[in-house]
């Protein structure tokens, strides 16, 4: 991984972000490896989507050098409070502004409604799970009318049922979103 990463940065004119997603990559990185990348130079950051909070609080306290970027929905305020500087989110892909107010809430120290907003967060991250992920954050989408066409799903990727369809847009409606 570091060799990969030597010769990424090497080759480019712009800062690098390592994707740490063990779950979809089926490498997970050791801290001793995230150190040594973290030296190269054109390192920007590291987004962790590995869920692994011990696991990230430890690569934060060893490489402020670096930016991280909590990148699961199920711990955007957790990312936070362990020091990342941002967030990157699928819900934010259909509910930018849940996100943005979350961050914002955080960042001007209202921890209670950061928790809330997290709460909520939860709640679309489970509504968008009745069916594939993707196809919860497509429908979603559409039954959002955001002004354009989503479009579809790329093959081999399956799209919502008929059942799930409905019942995503009721759980967002509930939740005051639609």
């Amino acid at each position: 991984m570091v060799d990969h990463y030597r010769a990424l940065t090497a080759a480019v004119d712009v800062p690098v972000y390592v994707y740490h997603i063990p779950g979809n990559a089926g490498d997970r990185l050791s801290l001793e490896t995230v150190q040594r990348i973290a030296e190269l130079e054109g390192i920007a950051g590291l987004k962790d989507s590995s869920k692994d909070v011990p696991w990230l609080a430890q690569a934060i306290d060893a490489n402020p050098q670096v930016t991280f970027l909590a990148g699961s929905d199920s711990l955007l305020f957790a990312g936070l409070e362990l020091g990342c500087s941002g967030m990157v989110s699928a819900v934010a892909n259909v509910f930018p502004e849940l996100v943005v107010d979350l961050y914002e809430a955080y960042d001007d120290g209202d921890e209670s409604r950061a928790r809330e907003l997290q709460s909520t967060v939860f709640d679309v991250r489970s509504a968008l799970k009745r069916g594939p992920y993707l196809a919860g954050v497509k429908t979603a989408l559409s039954v959002r009318d955001v002004g354009f066409d989503v479009g579809r799903l790329r093959r081999p990727l399956r799209t919502m049922a008929d059942a799930d369809r409905k019942d995503l847009k009721r759980d967002l409606t509930d939740l005051g979103l639609l």
